[in-house]
């Protein structure tokens, strides 16, 4: 049925009660409801942003940031080794989650790093079980670029793009509209030794590829869990959505043979002056909590479920003692890299838009499927440490003594020991845990852009770390956000890689044929940010410890790992010591990979929906 109203649906009961209606939620509630005799209710916090056109043009890249009705807003603590800096932690906020406002990039994990599920203690989570579920959540779309245009970008992308995908709800193909300079930096890439990638969509991506995005090239719209999931099923009289409903904690029975039985799920709705007020939902079957890696913690922590010092400290009952909820937090980081083109380079980049003139006629452009707001993040490469760096011998050396110091100082414990050993062992291996990614504009800190300049940023993400964090609980008040504590940088090899990747793009600026469409200046390029008077590792590392982001991948605090290393949820997402109540989202991946994670949720919620109705029959 439509988006309903409070009064149709307080202290009624359903079958399945979702909380968060983003990327995995909506997924999930428009499978199981495929059922007709099994009915769902969805509780979303945020709104419904569907027809809303600052959500469906993708290439607004990060202008819903800081914006109540679009972003959480979340923010880390200040970072004891990340030189006392505070982060932004923006999360989509309204019907599809972060599908909703990310830069829509579609990638997928290396077929090792999603093998390590498996070998974690997950039998069933695998590459090869997954494959079928990436394929039953997507459909690749033919582009409107011609055969040239992608030629230029890799002569296999045909070969590349036509497997992988199936004939699911989300909509794949590259943009309407690409830069030549990523082009040239394709052609620079190989100089330095960096090839195609094999093939990207099926496990094999290591190399330079280009990456096609989440949208609908008809219409060049974003294609998200929203627009796709749930707007096509919102005729089922089985599903019912409630928007602006605020999960404050799951209602569950005591304990009886060692588990809780989740009975339902209280919740607030409306404006926060109405906040006081709570509702119930009654829950026959299960709860699944889908509110996103940041805030399920927190719901399962209010409920009476968590480690007890932490409860403790918030005045929360105990009703599952479960050690693991919040801890083994797990990022990827960002920074960009910002160079000057040279005048007489004729690509168009998002620069344009700072003129008001310019924004006007692109968004023009943009309905007839052109401009630069048809353009988006597609230009990858993803790399080992040791191509690109050539200390990377010391680096993982220095990691592995860090390592052995901590076990026999007792400073760790069964679950990270396997996770770091198998995270250094990926990376020795050729794991690809240095991306870079070919931005047509500016998009770094801390100088700005220059007045009618044009520039091309290089923005690097960091994708095996090793430092590991938490996010729990402060108070009981369910509007208080908990603490997030990454631990930037606890571990040096973070940093030590995110320094030799500032070094190797500096590299590829100076190799042509890239370094011939940069301007410069007494024969250097212009290095807008960080600058080329930051060249020491003290230099480098303070500026990335001061401005390098999350890249919004934030993950495993609630893990899929077995109980007695950690872990949260067993390998039917059920959380241990309840008989129904299950998570579904990026908290339960039990080590990040390197890739950008929106794909792999729609397909670990595919996954879920098979296992819950499996279990219903």
């Amino acid at each position: 049925m439509p988006i309903v109203q409070l009064d149709q649906v307080a202290d009624k009961s359903f079958d399945y009660v979702i909380i968060g209606g983003g990327t995995a939620g909506l997924t999930l509630a428009a499978r199981l409801t495929e059922d007709a005799d099994k009915s769902v209710i969805v509780l979303e916090a945020g709104q419904d942003h569907v027809e809303d056109p600052n959500v469906m043009q993708t290439a607004l890249y990060a202008s819903h940031f800081g914006q109540d009705k679009y972003d959480w807003g979340f923010k880390t603590t200040p970072q004891l080794w990340g030189g006392n800096n505070v982060t932004a932690w923006n999360r989509g906020k309204g019907l599809g989650g972060s599908s909703a406002i990310n830069f829509s990039c579609w990638t997928k994990p290396p077929k090792e790093d999603i093998d390590d599920w498996e070998a974690l203690g997950n039998p069933g989570w695998n590459w090869a079980e997954l494959e079928k579920y990436f394929e039953k959540s997507s459909t690749f779309v033919p582009s409107k670029l011609s055969e040239v245009e992608l030629g230029k970008r890799g002569a296999e992308y045909k070969k590349n793009w036509a497997a992988g995908f199936g004939k699911g709800p989300i909509k794949v193909s590259f943009p309407n509209t690409l830069p030549d300079i990523d082009v040239k930096v394709g052609e620079t890439y190989r100089k330095l030794g960096i090839e195609w990638s094999k093939n990207p969509s099926n496990g094999e991506t290591s190399g330079k590829y280009l990456a096609p995005n989440a949208l609908n090239p008809e219409t060049n719209h974003r294609s998200y869990a929203a627009n796709e999931y749930l707007y096509p099923n919102l005729d089922r009289p089985n599903l019912c959505v409630l928007t602006t409903a605020y999960a404050t904690k799951i209602i569950t029975t005591d304990p009886k043979d060692g588990k809780v039985t989740a009975t339902a799920v209280e919740f607030a709705h409306g404006p926060d002056e109405h906040f006081h007020r709570k509702y119930l939902v009654r829950a026959k079957k299960e709860v699944v909590l889908a509110a996103g890696a940041l805030k399920s913690p927190q719901i399962l922590e209010l409920s009476g479920i968590g480690r007890r010092e932490v409860l403790r400290k918030i005045g929360i009952p105990l009703k599952v003692a479960l050690d693991g909820v919040g801890e083994n937090v797990q990022e990827h980081l960002y920074s960009g890299i910002t160079f000057e083109l040279d005048e007489n380079e004729p690509d168009e980049t998002f620069d344009l838009l700072r003129d008001e003139i310019q924004a006007v006629r692109h968004k023009e452009l943009f309905a007839q499927g052109k401009g630069v707001l048809s353009m988006g993040f597609t230009t990858f490469a993803f790399q080992p440490l040791d191509a690109i760096s050539d200390r990377a011998p010391e680096i993982f050396d220095k990691e592995r003594a860090l390592l052995k110091k901590l076990k026999e100082e007792g400073k760790t414990n069964p679950c990270l020991d396997d996770q770091w050993d198998r995270h250094l062992d990926r990376v020795q291996r050729k794991g690809p845990a240095c991306e870079f990614i070919v931005f047509p504009g500016f998009l770094s800190f801390p100088n700005p852009p220059a007045p009618n300049k044009r520039y091309v940023s290089f923005v690097m993400a960091t994708n095996h770390l090793f430092s590991r964090g938490t996010i729990h609980s402060i108070t009981s008040d369910p509007k208080v956000h908990p603490e997030f504590d990454p631990h930037y940088y606890e571990h040096d090899i973070d940093l030590k890689t995110f320094i030799d990747m500032v070094r190797f793009v500096r590299k590829v600026v100076n190799t042509d044929p890239i370094n011939s469409k940069l301007a410069k200046k007494d024969g250097k390029v212009i290095e807008v940010n960080p600058g080329a008077d930051k060249q020491t590792d003290e230099e480098i590392g303070d500026w990335l410890k001061k401005y390098a982001a999350t890249t919004y991948h934030t993950s495993s605090c609630l893990s899929m790992l077995p109980r007695e290393r950690g872990g949260c949820v067993d390998t039917s997402l059920k959380v241990y010591g309840t008989s129904n109540i299950r998570c579904v989202d990026l908290s339960i991946f039990p080590i990040n990979f390197a890739a950008h994670p929106v794909a792999t949720i729609y397909a670990v919620a595919e996954k879920a929906a098979d296992i819950m109705k499996a279990e219903a029959k």
